[in-house]
């Protein structure tokens, strides 16, 4: 039966199976846990902390509603942060394009296909992999920022 219905939800209407009644409490409750996670150990990592700062810097839309921090890597020095929001994608991507042109960034990558957009930008220390898209309403965005050396 929750099949059926994770089912019909993603196929007839296209919405997000994360905000279903049944997945949502579990999905919020992970969410929290990895960011508390993340946090803490960005607390004793002062390389974490410089890239949580690039990540904090970014231009967020006025109805950006954060969902999660996390995506911690052994390998390298990595986060992500996730937000959902109604704002259209060409309005955040050019407000973020002036950003990180204006302070010197190189657009690396962009592919635009219809349901999901990136664009990764790159400086001399970081790299940021901007992806919008996915199913349903409001619209999740997500930054992964790396330090490049370390």
């Amino acid at each position: 039966m929750l099949a059926m219905c994770f089912l019909v939800c993603a196929v007839g209407s296209g919405c997000n199976p994360r905000e279903l009644p049944v997945f949502k409490k579990v999905a919020q409750e992970i969410d929290e846990a990895g960011t508390r996670a993340a946090e803490e150990a960005i607390k004793k990592d002062p390389k974490l902390q410089m890239v949580n700062e690039v990540c904090s810097a970014i231009p967020l839309p006025a109805d950006a509603k954060f969902i999660r921090k996390g995506d911690l890597d052994d390998q390298k020095i990595t986060i992500g942060v996730y937000y959902s929001s109604r704002t259209p994608y060409q309005d955040l991507a050019s407000a973020w394009n002036e950003y990180f042109t204006s302070a010197g960034w190189r657009l690396l990558g962009r592919d635009e296909s219809e349901r999901r957009k990136i664009l990764v930008y790159e400086n001399d220390a970081y790299e940021v992999n901007i992806q919008y898209g996915g199913m349903g309403e409001p619209t999740v965005f997500s930054f992964g920022c790396t330090l490049k050396k370390h």
